[in-house]
């Protein structure tokens, strides 16, 4: 069976053809085989939720919540869930806030919605505590993407920090901190990278 979903597998990219189904039961089997390897290797995994690359997906199908059994299956695994899940962004708060092996990563989502990624950090700053946050990150292959993705992220967050500087809920010391562990220290802190640099 996993030979004949491969040469359907390569069938299909000698076509063009953008996705193929494999079985429900062979994806299972591989997601818990390198949910186990993961596991084994203290190794962080990422989730592309939300939105994805492209026109013509089933957005429903990348709702960060149907990944609650593994989350609660895996709880020595640490999850990095992409993209803060958009359009589900707040789905991804309570998971974060309900499982301390979930984390956020706001890769990507502040070119999809720069609005939307100020409300959900607003939202995430004031419900999850804000170790469990990334501020940047991505998935790009080219590197014009990553500087200008970067720009947005903090542009994005510098103004949801001073908006709660102004609202009187962090100081500005509190705000810095709270900048540098967004984008610096709790990347590093959640994929494992002291010493490894």
């Amino acid at each position: 069976a996993f030979a004949s979903c491969i040469d359907e597998w390569e069938r299909a990219g000698r076509r063009g053809d953008a996705q193929v189904a494999f079985p429900v039961n062979l994806q299972d089997y591989m997601m818990h085989f390198i949910l186990g390897k993961a596991s084994e290797r203290n190794l962080t995994f990422q989730f592309h939720t939300g939105l994805q690359e492209g026109n013509g997906n089933i957005v429903t199908n990348s709702d960060p919540a149907l990944l609650t059994n593994l989350f609660m299956k895996y709880p020595d695994v640490d999850f990095d869930v992409f993209h803060i899940g958009y359009p589900f962004q707040h789905v991804v708060s309570a998971l974060c806030k309900n499982f301390p092996n979930v984390f956020i990563d706001m890769c990507w989502a502040h070119i999809i919605s720069p609005a939307a990624v100020r409300d959900a950090l607003s939202d995430y700053l004031d419900a999850v505590p804000y170790n469990k946050i990334s501020a940047f990150g991505g998935d790009y292959c080219f590197i014009d993407g990553v500087y200008g993705h970067l720009r947005l992220a903090r542009e994005n967050v510098s103004k949801v920090l001073s908006d709660k500087v102004d609202e009187g809920i962090f100081s500005e010391d509190k705000a810095l901190e709270i900048a540098k562990a967004l984008f610096y220290e709790n990347p590093f802190r959640i994929f494992k990278l002291q010493g490894k640099l």
